[in-house]
């Protein structure tokens, strides 16, 4: 009976001391993920600054909506790049590991609120700035209702625009006109022009897509889909 209660006795500290080493080796892999993980580069932005670039792109971004022009383009670009990056790093300083070691800044929870608000509303000010710079400053419609049509009917066809669904997921489009696909510091980030005499479009651009490109034409590669497009490119 004495043996046995020592065996026991034995198991159980033998479980005890494992228990203790996997909890040491847990704490320091949690450590180790705070410490590499958790550390950001300092900064020197803070909430203060969030705030005065967003009112300095409410501002310029309320005037282009009211008065549109293609001039006012890049500084409203300018600007609301400004918010984001504030955004942004503020959002990404906010670590555990930062929290811990009191790196600042931080953000108490009323002000990560309010910067998310800030975001909320550039995201709504971003969608009215688009809208008009696309429809009313470049007097654009969306080309992607072509390309719907093309692939619903086989082909699309105008005086400027031709587009034909040669095989299955390739596409080929021949533009009469110029297909611009600058990658300007403004909305051109996110959409590809297309101007013609009669129309121009706006494209959007995918969100993970390989393009090549020369003079007279360019192969767009969107997963297994494949557009083949001939036209004035600039780039």
């Amino acid at each position: 009976m004495l043996k046995l209660n020592e065996v026991c006795l034995t198991i159980r500290r033998e479980e005890v001391s494992k228990f203790v080493k996997n909890a040491i080796i847990t704490i320091i892999l949690i450590s180790v993920i705070v410490l590499f993980q958790g550390r950001t580069k300092p900064i020197t932005v803070t909430i203060d600054d969030a705030n005065d670039s967003f009112q300095q792109y409410l501002v310029v971004v309320s005037d282009f909506i009211e008065e549109p022009t293609k001039d006012k383009i890049p500084q409203v670009s300018r600007s609301g790049g400004t918010f984001i990056s504030h955004y942004y790093d503020l959002v990404a300083h906010q670590t555990l590991y930062n929290r811990l070691l009191k790196i600042e800044p931080l953000l108490s929870s009323e002000e990560m609120k309010q910067l998310e608000e800030l975001k909320d509303q550039e995201r709504s000010l971003d969608k009215q700035y688009v809208e008009v710079a696309l429809t009313d400053v470049f007097q654009a419609s969306d080309f992607s209702s072509l390309i719907d049509e093309a692939m619903t009917n086989g082909s699309y066809h105008s005086d400027y625009i031709n587009i034909q669904k040669t095989v299955k997921n390739k596409i080929h489009i021949e533009i009469e006109g110029t297909f611009s696909a600058k990658d300007t510091p403004n909305i051109f980030t996110r959409y590809f022009l297309i101007e013609t005499e009669a129309q121009n479009y706006y494209w959007e651009r995918p969100t993970n897509y390989s393009m090549s490109l020369d003079k007279h034409a360019t192969r767009i590669k969107v997963g297994k889909m494949h557009y083949d497009i001939s036209a004035k490119v600039t780039y």
